[in-house]
């Protein structure tokens, strides 16, 4: 959360994305899904553009195990933010950025 270019939400520039959903997936987090942030050249974003819609909810599936999940929603975030990356085709000074939904694991612990 420390490199996201919100005090309150994990936004990310493409760079820091990848190592945001690296450091995700080892911690065993998965990734319900992403959506496009524009970044103006003030400094400030938006989540105003609509032909960046980033994904649907990706939640896990009832025949996968989690490890499972987490590789498949990582991978498929991964696949969908670079092929946005590619396609995007902004304004200058404006940057692509990606808000992201971190999964936590199920709670190991038992209950009460």
């Amino acid at each position: 959360m420390a490199r996201s270019i919100s005090p309150c939400e994990p936004i990310f520039s493409l760079g820091d994305v990848r190592i945001a959903l690296d450091q995700l997936q080892r911690a065993g987090y998965g990734i319900n899904g992403w959506e496009g942030i524009v970044r103006y050249p003030d400094g400030t974003y938006s989540h105003s553009f609509p032909n960046i819609l980033g994904t649907e909810s990706n939640d896990p599936e009832s025949h996968e195990s989690w490890n499972e999940y987490v590789e498949r929603s990582v991978e498929f975030c991964r696949w969908t933010i670079e092929q946005t990356a590619t396609e995007w085709d902004g304004q200058p000074g404006h940057e692509l950025c990606y808000a992201i939904s971190p999964k936590a694991p199920p709670s190991t612990m038992p209950d009460g």
